[in-house]
């Protein structure tokens, strides 16, 4: 029965619909949600896998993809602007004294950028989401085929299987952007010995009946495969937060004068007044684009909660910030990777007067329901993701509400169907 449902989800298939992102997205948040009940039918559901976490991931990188609402907040959020405003009125009450009469519509031009930018940020988010389902989505439905049903641990099987795939360290993938389709051109780069990890892991917590030691080789595991997705996804999230207002605002603004002003030593004048007074101009809407894809793209909506990726994790309503068997964790390459991104709590004792006292903030952090220091400012650092990442599956990892369905039962069966379902998504 096991096998048969998680054949339902046929990788090949989601991944070729690139005439259809909307349907894919969709249709990737469901896979993960079908792979998170198989991994709990081999694991138990005392814990979530990486796949339990990625359904409600892909689930909110839909709402950028589907653009719903995130134009009109962009637009609105430049129209609401008093500073570019004021900049815009200034930089034309500079260029009437070079040319009397001349003026340009230089807000109504950004919010026709916007749409563009808009666009380059849905493409990147497009790829990211498609090539980390490609990969570890079909390296999970292989691990559940392969091993569901097995009752005692085989490890001359478990050797056969990780044989199938490279070892090596991952490495962000290779992006470059066609000039003339806009299209992205992705090379892979790199080996998979993170994920070979992980799944050997998994193994492990099949078979130990441990509950402490489970949790952990999850939670091990859960980020061994965040941590191979996230590097290899760094160039689309650099991608899409990283917008070049600067060239398109040039750009833009001079070809508007070329239009406006035929007198070439006037538009010459122009050009240098220009070139003087935008760099300021677009700095600031470069900043405004950052504060907005921080608070759109660095949102994670969840069963139970919202979470803002910039500010500091909380705990789960209702519960503590970590589970008991998560809270002193004491599997030696778990405490490793923990302490690698600055995730682990070490005794206090014979540290210095700083260590002691950022070890009393966790230990108030943590009383009181947030973990210190996790706000990821900037999403396009590995680091403070990861940071965020690692607290966020060792916080949530025994939080039963993500194991719910992202869709209604109707709303599946349209999945199903190849449609993209009715309702709120």
């Amino acid at each position: 029965m096991l096998q048969e449902k998680v054949l339902l989800i046929d990788v090949d298939r989601i991944v070729a619909l690139d005439s259809k992102p909307i349907l894919r997205n969709l249709l990737i948040t469901q896979a993960y949600a079908e792979l998170s009940d198989a991994m709990a039918r081999l694991l138990g559901r005392e814990n979530i896998t990486w796949p339990t976490m990625a359904a409600w991931s892909s689930k909110s990188v839909g709402g950028f993809i589907r653009g719903e609402e995130l134009p009109a907040m962009f637009r609105q959020m430049l129209l609401s602007s008093d500073w570019l405003h004021e900049s815009s009125r200034r930089l034309n009450a500079s260029l009437r004294e070079t040319h009397p009469g001349v003026s340009l519509d230089i807000l109504g031009g950004l919010q026709s950028l916007a749409s563009c930018i808009l666009e380059d940020v849905s493409r990147y988010l497009i790829q990211g989401n498609r090539i980390v389902f490609e990969e570890v989505a079909r390296l999970l439905t292989a691990f559940v085929q392969e091993f569901s049903g097995d009752t005692k641990p085989d490890e001359r099987k478990l050797r056969d299987f990780l044989a199938r795939y490279p070892d090596g360290p991952v490495r962000p993938d290779q992006v470059t952007v066609d000039a003339s389709s806009g299209d992205l051109n992705i090379t892979q780069r790199g080996g998979q010995g993170l994920l070979k990890s992980a799944m050997a892991n998994y193994y492990r917590a099949m078979h130990t009946t441990d509950s402490s030691e489970k949790a952990q080789l999850i939670l091990l595991a859960n980020g061994e495969i965040g941590l191979h997705e996230q590097t290899r996804l760094q160039p689309y999230l650099e991608g899409s937060m990283n917008a070049p207002w600067s060239d398109l605002i040039y750009n833009a603004n001079h070809n508007a004068l070329l239009e406006r002003v035929a007198d070439q030593d006037l538009r010459g004048k122009a050009h240098v007044l220009m070139d003087r007074l935008l760099p300021p101009f677009a700095d600031g809407v470069e900043r405004l684009f950052r504060d907005f894809s921080t608070a759109a793209l660095m949102t994670l909506k969840l069963p139970d909660s919202v979470l803002r990726l910039g500010f500091d994790l909380m705990a789960a309503p209702g519960h503590s910030l970590f589970p008991e068997v998560l809270k002193n964790p004491t599997q030696p390459e778990l405490c490793s990777v923990l302490a690698q991104y600055g995730v682990l709590e070490e005794n206090a004792f014979g540290l210095g007067l700083v260590e002691r006292i950022q070890k009393a903030v966790h230990g108030v952090g943590e009383k009181f329901g947030f973990a210190p220091h996790t706000a990821a400012h900037d999403w396009t650092d590995l680091t403070q993701r990861m940071r965020f990442i690692l607290t966020l599956f060792r916080s949530r990892q025994q939080d039963g509400h993500l194991f719910q369905q992202p869709f209604s039962a109707q709303q599946r069966v349209a999945l199903l169907e190849g449609q993209v379902p009715e309702g709120p998504l």
